[in-house]
């Protein structure tokens, strides 16, 4: 009987860890979707900003990593940025908090890794 407890609680350990992993990696792919869908067309699918980006930040250079956090840039995508032909139109109506907060962790933690 021991040994069946050891293997079920072996098994369900097992499932537990594959199912958080799984949903990181979930979370990952969704967040890289929804920028490539929202952001990339003016912030480039490599963070550097295209010509409809105007003179946004380029989201791999290291000093806009350091001085920026999750919390700015949810805020910045929620309320938009900047004037005139170049304005950064808020998204808060067409994605929801969650989404957001994918997409600003996306661009922190992939764009920030060193190169």
């Amino acid at each position: 009987m021991r040994k069946i407890m050891v293997v079920f609680g072996a098994m369900v350990l097992s499932a537990t860890i594959a199912v958080s992993t799984s949903s990181a990696d979930g979370d990952l792919a969704v967040a890289k979707l929804l920028y490539q869908k929202k952001c990339s067309v003016c912030h480039g699918k490599d963070g550097v900003p295209k010509k409809r980006g105007g003179e946004s930040a380029s989201f791999n250079d290291p000093e806009w990593q350091a001085k920026i956090t999750v919390e700015q840039i949810v805020e910045i995508i929620k309320e938009g940025r900047g004037e005139g032909k170049y304005k950064m139109k808020p998204l808060e109506t067409k994605l929801t908090p969650e989404e957001i907060e994918m997409v600003a962790r996306f661009v922190k933690e992939e764009f920030g890794k060193k190169k």
